[in-house]
Formats: C-alpha cells, sequence, structure tokens
C-alpha cells in the first residue's frame, strides 16, 4: 500500500520551519481518509527529531551511506515508509529489503511485471527475468513468507534489489524521473538506464547531491546529471556509461558486441572521448563499466588491469590543454553470475590529466595523506564502488543481529546481570574485544563495589558477522585503538586522529631525542600531529615488515 502527497509547491520552503524545501521535509499530508492522519504526521515530524550521535550515527552511515536516512516509524501493526513524495505502508515488512521488493514493483507496476510474466522467454524484459531468477532461489532455500532469513545475496539479487535500491536513493534524495522508469522498461533502453542508477547510488551513499539533466533538452549534449559533495562543495558533471554485449541487459548483435571478443577495454577510451565531448562547467566524473566476466592474473589482479591503464595512459597523452577527468573503471558483473554468491567487484580509478590522483610511483606516507585530502571526494566515490550496492537490512540502522529477534550485543557503558561471575553479579561493562576464531568476546566489567572481572561472552554467527562489518561501533562505542585499519594509509590517518587532540607540549615530550627536535618545536600543533604521526606509522610499518622502503629517522 502506498498514499499519495497532496502537493504545496514542491520548491518552496516547508511549514514545519526546517529551513527545508517542502518536497524534502514534511511535503507527505496522507490523503484524505486515512485513519488519524494527525498521529501519523506527528510521527514523522518526531522522526527528524531523533538524531543518533557517536557510535549509533556511524553505524547507521556505515549501513545508509551519506544521503539521507531511512525514514520509517510503525503505527498499530503497520511499517511506514517515506520515499520521495509518497508514504507506503505495509504489516508485512520486516526488513528494508522487503519495503524494496513492494517498492519496486508499484514503481514499475505490477501490471508491467504480469505482462512480462507472461512473454516467451526470448521477449521478456530482464528485469522481470531477475526476479523470476530470485523466486527459484527462495524456493531452493526453502524460504517461508514472512520468516526472516540469513542468506549471502547472489547476482540476481545484486540485480534485483540493487536497482530497486537505486530508485528508492534517488526518489528519497533527488527526483526519481519518470524517464528512468520509461527506459528500464524498455530491454533496449535498460542497460544505460541501469548503469546510471548504480552510479546514481555510489555517489549518493558517498555524500554528493544529484541534480538531474533535462533529457527532453536536445539543444544541446549534456552529462547524465551534476554531483555536488556535501564534503568539499566541489560540484562535478557525472557521465556513466557501460559497454554493450550481446545477448546482455537487453543488447542485441546491432548495438552490442559478440560475447566472444576476448578484450573488454575495446570501447573504453571511445566511451571516455564521448564523455569528454561533452560540455561541462565543473569537474568531470567519468564512470566505464566494461560488463566483462570476472577474471584474474595470478597475482589477484582484474584481467583486463593492465591494459585499461596502458589505454589510459595512451588517452592521457592526447588530452586538450586543460582537460581533467576522474575516471572510474568498473567490471560489476552481478548480471553475469545471478546464481552466484561470491562475485567480486572490480574497479580502478585514474586521474586523467591529474598526476598526483592513483598514479603509481614512492611517495611519503604524509604526502599520500595530503594527495588523498585534495582528491578526497574521489576516494569517497571509490569507497561507496568497492561496497555496491549495499542494501541497509534494518529500517533504523540498528545491528540485523540484533533487529530480527536476536540476541542484544553486550555495550560498552551498560549494566548487565552476569550469572557467571561468583555465582551472579550486577557489573557495568567498560570494555570489549574480540576473538574471532575462538568467537569470544572478552568483556571487563566492574560492580557497584568497584571490582573489576573479564569475562568470556559467547557471540552467535550472526552477531561475528555484524562485528566484521563493524568492527569500530560493534561494541556501542567507538573504537580508537586501530582496529579495522588495513594499510599504512588508514594506520596514518588514525594515528593523526590520535595526535591531534594532544597539546604540542606532549608530542614534542614524545620526540625530544629526535634529531630534528629543533626543527619540529617550529611547527604548528597541526603540522607536528602529522609529523609525529608519519613517524609513528613508519616504525610501526618497518617493524611489520623488514626492509619496507618507508623510512623515517626517529
Amino acid at each position: 500500500m502506498f498514499i499519495t502527497v497532496a502537493k504545496i509547491g514542491r520548491n518552496r520552503p516547508c511549514p514545519c520551519g526546517s529551513g527545508k524545501k517542502y518536497k524534502r521535509c514534511h511535503g507527505l499530508l496522507l490523503g484524505t481518509g486515512s485513519p488519524s492522519p494527525p498521529l501519523k504526521l506527528k510521527k514523522i515530524f518526531e522522526l527528524d527529531k531523533k538524531t543518533n550521535t557517536g557510535a549509533a550515527e556511524i553505524l547507521r552511515i556505515q549501513q545508509q551511506g551519506h544521503g539521507n536516512q531511512i525514514e520509517s516509524f510503525e503505527h498499530e501493526g503497520q511499517r511506514f515508509v517515506v520515499a520521495g513524495q509518497s508514504i507506503y505502508h505495509s504489516s508485512k515488512w520486516k526488513t528494508f529489503i522487503d519495503f524494496l521488493s513492494t517498492y519496486i514493483l508499484r514503481e514499475l507496476s505490477k501490471e508491467w511485471f504480469t505482462a512480462e510474466a507472461a512473454k516467451p522467454i526470448d521477449q521478456r524484459n530482464t528485469i522481470s527475468m531477475w526476479l523470476d531468477e530470485i523466486k527459484s532461489q527462495e524456493v531452493a532455500r526453502g524460504s517461508k513468507p514472512g520468516e526472516v532469513q540469513h542468506i549471502t545475496i547472489t547476482g540476481a539479487a545484486c540485480c534485483f534489489f540493487g536497482l530497486a535500491y537505486n530508485l528508492y536513493l534517488l526518489d528519497h534524495n533527488a527526483e526519481l524521473q519518470k524517464r528512468y522508469l520509461d527506459r528500464l522498461q524498455n530491454n533496449g533502453n535498460l542497460q544505460g538506464a541501469y548503469y546510471e542508477l548504480l552510479v546514481a547510488n555510489v555517489l549518493i551513499r558517498a555524500g554528493f547531491a544529484l541534480e538531474l539533466e533535462d533529457e527532453t533538452d536536445i539543444r544541446q549534449k549534456h552529462c547524465e546529471f551534476s554531483a555536488t559533495s556535501k564534503r568539499t562543495g566541489r560540484k562535478y558533471w557525472v557521465e556513466a556509461k557501460m559497454r554493450g554485449v550481446c545477448g546482455l541487459l537487453g543488447r542485441t548483435d546491432k548495438d552490442g558486441v559478440s560475447p566472444k571478443e576476448r578484450d573488454p577495454t575495446s570501447r573504453m577510451t571511445t566511451h571516455i572521448a564521448e564523455a569528454l565531448g561533452k560540455p561541462a562547467e565543473d569537474e568531470r566524473l567519468i564512470f566505464v563499466d566494461l560488463n566483462a566476466d570476472v577474471e584474474t592474473t595470478p597475482t589477484g589482479e582484474p584481467a583486463w588491469m593492465a591494459k585499461a591503464v596502458r589505454r589510459l595512459d595512451s588517452r592521457e597523452r592526447n588530452l586538450s590543454d586543460g582537460q581533467t577527468a576522474y575516471v572510474f573503471v568498473t567490471n560489476l558483473a552481478f548480471h553475469r553470475y545471478l546464481s552466484n554468491d561470491t562475485v567480486g567487484r572490480e574497479t580502478l580509478a585514474y586521474g586523467l590529466g591529474l598526476p598526483d590522483f592513483s598514479k603509481p610511483g614512492y611517495r611519503r606516507i604524509l604526502d599520500m595523506y595530503r594527495n588523498k585530502q585534495k582528491h578526497i571526494d574521489a576516494y569517497d566515490v571509490m569507497a561507496a564502488l568497492q561496497t555496491y550496492p549495499c542494501i541497509p537490512s534494518t529500517f533504523d540502522g540498528s545491528l540485523p543481529s540484533e533487529a530480527f529477534g536476536g540476541i542484544r550485543s553486550l555495550k560498552i557503558g551498560e549494566t548487565y546481570f552476569f550469572d557467571n561471575i561468583e555465582g551472579g553479579v550486577l557489573a557495568k561493562v567498560t570494555g570489549a574485544i574480540m576473538d574471532e576464531p575462538e568467537k569470544l568476546a572478552y568483556v571487563t566489567v566492574i560492580t557497584p563495589e568497584n571490582q573489576s572481572f573479564t569475562i568470556a561472552h559467547p557471540v552467535t554467527d550472526e552477531q561475528m558477522e555484524d562485528y566484521r562489518r563493524h568492527p569500530n561501533v560493534f561494541f556501542g562505542e567507538v573504537n580508537r585503538n586501530g582496529a579495522g585499519t588495513n594499510n599504512p594509509l588508514e594506520f596514518f590517518e588514525w594515528m593523526l586522529g590520535v595526535y591531534t587532540e594532544y597539546p604540542k607540549s606532549n608530542m614534542l615530550r614524545e620526540l625530544s631525542s629526535h634529531p630534528d627536535i629543533e626543527a619540529f618545536k617550529t611547527l604548528s600543533q597541526p603540522e607536528l600531529a602529522e609529523a609525529l604521526a608519519e613517524i609513528r606509522t613508519v616504525q610501526t610499518v618497518q617493524k611489520a615488515n623488514p626492509g619496507s622502503l618507508l623510512s623515517q629517522d626517529v
């Protein structure tokens, strides 16, 4: 079920006084005849006042990204979800994916899906085929209606639910234009719309505000949409292209290459040239998907990567003066492996005309960090690409292991009764670390009598999966001990976060025996924090990897 919204000038300020446009705030008046509309509106208003802080907000962002948070509430046995200018509701939704199932059926229309299902296989729309594959997988798993199951997402689920989520994100953060729905329903136009919506998902989750272009304006060429970074305020023009392959995503031998073609990069530079040929007033983000089988070299790199880099290097040598672009080459081949649940995400970032972004060469850790800050928007895009489609399970950003009837994880700062300590005591959790191989959480607690204990607390498989996804906030506080750092740059960033809080005098004391101590004394507190973080990072890397190219005197 859904409730349409009464319009009051979509771009006018919202009457609630939030300062937002009406279309992005409470332009959500329930239709006449709905039960208790004042109460429902009150709950929506209350929703906006609920602001997560600390670990809870980090957890929500890790699941939902940096776009508008999911707006949802329960009332009288119904789950309500706001999307664009509509409010959907059902008594059957337990997970966010349950909602997405209803959402995409409504947006593309149940009648359309029914009509597609009646067609011969070779005439059916690709989206309809994805839905059939999902239903077959549910039957094979023995799924029961209304039962929440823990499953590994397959290629078919990535395609179908990923598309549903992409439509929702655009609806909830920008505007879901009818042209996208029309293109999706036309198998011949599906591929372009599918990839553009995928890119929209990535940019919204990465923290960009999208503004769609008017495709009906044929007076000039233009990109798919513009994207403005909420972090930096920089504006980019976005172009998204995918290689067409006969027999995939609606392409035929008239508009797709042969499936036997061995070089998936053959059209890449053409796509980039076409993107560069469109006018852009600001910087460019160009996305090109190779639409290829997933194959790797003996070193684990995508088989296409070396050739793609050579083509990009060649294209860079022929750029017009001042021409630059952030290029993201992807191979998100979920549609090629519908029953597979281990399809990787192959991605390559390249700075076309940008010598200090994603280019090989030796750099100091500090230079790497400064380059990252200079190009932070592109790093945010890459991080979102590597986790696509990143569909939330819960409506409120809570842990799935807790939201669906599971045992609640122990949280630092909360008090529990522990029956395995001296016959049972009431104690407050003061710290926790996870032993993944043993599936145990080692928890430190303190009683009202100031007695301290360390206990081994078992965790479930579902809790362990949540911990692996969210190690820095799993125990209810932001973990600042370096957990989750995967490379020297991430370790440096963690160390910098630590030293940023240090007084300059403390850092100078720590560096008192360093041969450059006099030079350090002339640095500002932020500069000294960077220098000390670099020193400690190099020490740590050299200790773990003797002979590393990283070097720094202490």
